[in-house]
């Protein structure tokens, strides 16, 4: 997948214009999603294996399941236009954001600090070169002087017999790398059709589809961000065509035996300030291709300590997160602070950093359990009841409940929660309240909020609507249905209209964007005849021929709602309700 996923986004980047890419661009790195690896693994497989005990069956249920996935991805492609400029650009990076932080910046850099003596180094070198843009001599590249510094420090200290790696990050031993690849050492692409086929034909396939839809949407924000961070540097991909590669990429996967969907990587921005440009999507897939079918992963691991690279992911990271605060390019001319979008980006980490703590508090248990069993055999173990401890936890007044259900559907919460603080900054109350009415209808089919607990760990329940033990979904629905009631409220204090023509207008757009391309496209269920005021009376000794009367203060208002103001919604504050050309005498 990475391999053919480089060379493809490679492609995509050929279809873009000189006006568009500028002198210099950079590919779009590409390969399995981490967010989707393991949502199958614990969504989809982990299930039916627990179910069945049937190793086989679990995997081809995970490949059928990622190959519908990139099957359904390709009708989406007639709407992505449309779903990326609806969506405010803030939301879009906070996503991004979001994941860069938690599971990527914050990941390693526990890592890192776990293994100090290895990997502030290296760390370092990273940090001097990338942040500063200091060039090595010889152009030798950061990221190889960070690992061969890392190999150098840990091999002088095995030779003093220090042991300066912590456990968790020490090299596996010879046994379990020759466990994981046996005696062979040349792996070949094969092809897994007709393991897809009879995958297909089983009924028990099927009862995933309701995982793999919600999953599908988070595929595609996730290509939206990921477009829209390399749009925000100057590299303006097509998105249809990047979707498509995607799709074709994870269909292709799961017919040579990769159960996991791809997707384009966060980090765009960060190997763009790196100076990469297309030679180093080539130099990936050549470079994956060859420890792939050469089993050469195991020879690297020996030698090479994982901590000393994993600055660059570090950096990736960090350079994406600060990416989202000061690219906003809505309002990059305007020189109010009330209205940047920073609020906005800020409130959409939140979903994802409560996904990640969910992460470490789910694997504290089990370790709970093994250190009270004191070494005993397996039947023996002492297990933790995972939904008893939660209990406990909430009741002594620790919101864990609050954080699992901010954590499900962590990407989708980031977008519309940063998109209805966007709307709300830009006091476009009523576009907030759309926002609002989404995140109800997604958390009353269990798309966002919607958990069971039980003695192993947090399950997602889905259904219509979806029910689960304490009704968080419909909780949900009813606190997301009223705050969109709230904002309607707000759009009404902030207008001369009425109620009746505020849902009028509202329902126009609503029909507009679903009926693209008829009748009802262009006026929606009810149009209206613009009814204009009285003249403004017009100083022949001051005023030029051709004025313009504003009737408010600011910029005037989108084309999108130029046709909705037939109605004037008067009285705005920042936004010109109505312009009139008037012509004296």
């Amino acid at each position: 997948n990475i391999v053919f996923g480089g060379w493809a986004e490679v492609l995509s980047m050929r279809s873009m214009t000189k006006a568009n890419r500028g002198d210099t661009f950079t590919a779009l790195p590409h390969g399995i999603s981490t967010v989707l690896f393991f949502a199958f693994m614990m969504l989809i497989m982990a299930p039916v294996f627990q179910k069945t005990g049937d190793a086989e069956l679990a995997y081809r249920t995970g490949l059928a399941s990622c190959f519908i996935l990139g099957v359904l991805e390709l009708p989406c492609l007639f709407l992505v236009d449309r779903i990326r400029k609806l969506v405010p650009r803030a939301a879009m990076m906070s996503a991004m954001a979001g994941v860069s932080l938690t599971f990527i910046a914050m990941t390693f850099t526990v890592q890192i600090f776990s293994n100090p003596a290895v990997a502030i180094a290296p760390l370092t070198i990273i940090l001097v070169c990338y942040g500063s843009n200091v060039q090595l001599p010889y152009k030798i590249p950061a990221g190889l002087l960070a690992l061969v510094l890392g190999t150098f420090i840990v091999f002088v200290a095995g030779l003093l017999d220090i042991s300066l790696m912590d456990p968790a990050s020490a090299a596996p031993a010879d046994a379990n790398i020759k466990a994981a690849g046996s005696d062979q050492t040349f792996f070949p692409p094969s092809s897994t059709l007709p393991e897809v086929l009879v995958a297909l034909s089983d009924q028990r396939t099927w009862s995933s589809i309701t995982v793999v839809i919600p999953l599908l949407i988070v595929n595609i924000v996730t290509n939206l961000s990921c477009l829209e961070g390399a749009a925000a540097v100057g590299d303006e991909y097509s998105t249809r065509l990047g979707l498509a590669l995607d799709a074709g990429m994870t269909i292709l996967g799961a017919l040579c035996g990769n159960p996991f969907p791809t997707c384009i990587y966060i980090g765009h921005s960060a190997f763009k300030s790196m100076g990469a440009t297309v030679e180093f999507s080539y130099l990936s897939a050549v470079s994956v291709l060859l420890l792939g079918i050469l089993n050469g992963t195991s020879a690297v691991m020996r030698v090479v300590p994982e901590v000393a690279g994993v600055g660059v992911l570090m950096w990736i990271g960090i350079v994406v997160t600060a990416q989202a605060f000061d690219r906003d390019d809505d309002y990059a001319q305007e020189s109010s602070a009330s209205k940047s979008h920073a609020a906005a980006v800020a409130i959409g980490l939140m979903p994802a950093l409560a996904a990640w703590c969910l992460q470490y508090l789910q694997a504290t248990l089990p370790a709970v359990g093994t250190v009270l069993s004191h070494g005993s055999a397996v039947e023996d173990q002492v297990h933790v009841p995972f939904d008893k401890v939660m209990q406990t936890l909430e009741g002594n007044g620790v919101y864990v409940y609050g954080l699992i259900s901010l954590s499900r559907g962590y990407l989708l919460s980031s977008i519309f929660l940063s998109s209805t603080l966007v709307e709300i900054i830009d006091r476009q109350f009523y576009k907030a309240a759309l926002w609002m009415l989404l995140a109800s209808a997604l958390s009353f089919v269990g798309a966002v909020h919607s958990f069971e607990l039980d003695a192993s760990g947090v399950s997602s329940s889905y259904g219509f609507p979806s029910r689960t033990v304490g009704e968080f979904p419909l909780k949900y629905a009813f606190a997301y249905g009223a705050a969109a009631l709230l904002l309607f409220v707000f759009e009404l204090r902030e207008s001369d209209t009425t109620a009746v023509e505020v849902l009028k207008v509202t329902t126009n757009r609503l029909v507009r964007l679903l009926c693209r391309g008829t009748q009802f496209a262009k006026t929606g269920p009810f149009p209206e005849v613009a009814s204009r005021p009285p003249a403004p009376s017009v100083d022949f000794r001051t005023s030029s021929l051709n004025s313009q009367i504003s009737f408010g203060s600011g910029d005037n208002l989108d084309e999108d709602e130029a046709a909705d103001s037939t109605t004037p919604l008067t009285g705005r504050a920042g936004k010109s309700v109505n312009s009139y050309n008037t012509t004296a005498g």
